[in-house]
């Protein structure tokens, strides 16, 4: 799947970012970045900085770097140029909170001068809320060209949102983004309580669906930008995979639910059986490719890892065949 990925790349020199303002703005990077799949995990920062894999590293044409699930150590490149006339204290950050292992390596003249180790696994004393992205900050010397790499490993699907902005612009980037992220679990949980208050008062399903909704969404919002691994710091990422991928599929269900309760469509039964098969197929696909994947991701790390790989498989099987009953009573 890698290695798929990897046909969107061109064989080319990527343009480095230019520093040409004390106060640059965040902005996404992708355009000046380029990758370097090692599938055996078996090169190092020494051998990549001495230039010898230099012709194996794809310029991405993509609007984000995205590698899908893979068990290959990923190394991404980003060419820096400060050309003003001073110092430049800038922030580079993966905006991707579920990356289980993340190295930054900042390179100048061949030789490494900075590096951090931020992944979701590499932080034994847990993410603060200010660390739960990747991320590393640095100063690039004034009329300076350097060389940032990240190399990544990952128990999830593997994507690199990365930006970049001086630190100044970065807090007040943060401070937005911190505001966004807190609004959004706000509703969800307003919605909640008030929902639940008024489907148990009344006794009516339909509020109750309502609310387990936008908790269940809540949660997979907190979980996809890292806000419960802050939370639950030796949380291991494979249960935040299949959490997220339940809750997926019970917010649908319930969403479901409510659908037929606010809508009658007996009316049209090509519609309804378009609908019914539309979501048997989905959920069938979404629960047998993840299985698929866990299987391969996992396979090869020990016998506990692919038992657990094994029960998943079975649990994903017969939890589809009761999926699919269901929706075809429910969907009636």
């Amino acid at each position: 799947m890698a290695l798929a990925s990897l046909l969107c790349f061109q064989a080319t020199a990527q343009e480095p970012v230019l520093i040409d303002s004390p106060d640059l703005p965040v902005t996404a990077i992708s355009e000046h970045l380029s990758v370097l799949v090692d599938p055996d995990d078996r090169l190092s920062v020494s051998q990549i900085i001495q230039g010898t894999f230099d012709d194996q590293f794809q310029k991405n044409s993509r609007p984000i770097v995205s590698i899908g699930f893979s068990k290959a150590t990923i190394w991404v490149r980003c060419p820096i140029e400060n050309r003003l006339g001073h110092d430049a204290a800038l922030v580079v950050e993966s905006s991707m909170a579920r990356l289980s292992h993340a190295d930054w390596f900042l390179v100048q003249d061949g030789k490494v001068i900075q590096n951090m180790r931020s992944g979701a696994m590499d932080l034994p004393k847990g993410l603060a809320a200010a660390d739960q992205y990747p991320r590393i900050e640095f100063t690039a010397p004034a009329k300076k060209k350097l060389e940032l790499y990240l190399c990544a490993k990952s128990d999830t699907a593997m994507w690199f949102p990365l930006i970049m902005g001086s630190q100044t612009q970065f807090k007040g980037f943060e401070r937005r983004r911190l505001m966004l992220e807190f609004f959004l679990l706000s509703v969800c949980t307003m919605i909640f309580g008030i929902s639940i208050l008024i489907g148990i008062s009344n006794r009516q399903w339909m509020y109750v669906s309502l609310a387990i909704t936008a908790i269940a969404y809540a949660l997979i919002f907190a979980i996809f930008n890292g806000h419960v691994r802050s939370m639950i710091p030796n949380l291991p990422i494979w249960w935040e995979r299949q959490f997220y991928g339940a809750l997926t599929v019970a917010g649908l269900l319930i969403l479901i639910s409510i659908d037929r309760k606010v809508f009658d469509l007996r009316a049209f039964p090509r519609i309804i059986a378009a609908m019914r098969w539309s979501v048997i197929t989905l959920l069938l696909v979404m629960f047998n490719t993840q299985q698929i994947v866990t299987a391969k991701l996992l396979s090869g790390r020990g016998t506990v890892f692919l038992g657990n790989s094994n029960i998943e498989l079975e649990l994903g099987g017969r939890a589809s065949q009761r999926l699919g009953a269901y929706l075809r009573k429910e969907t009636l």
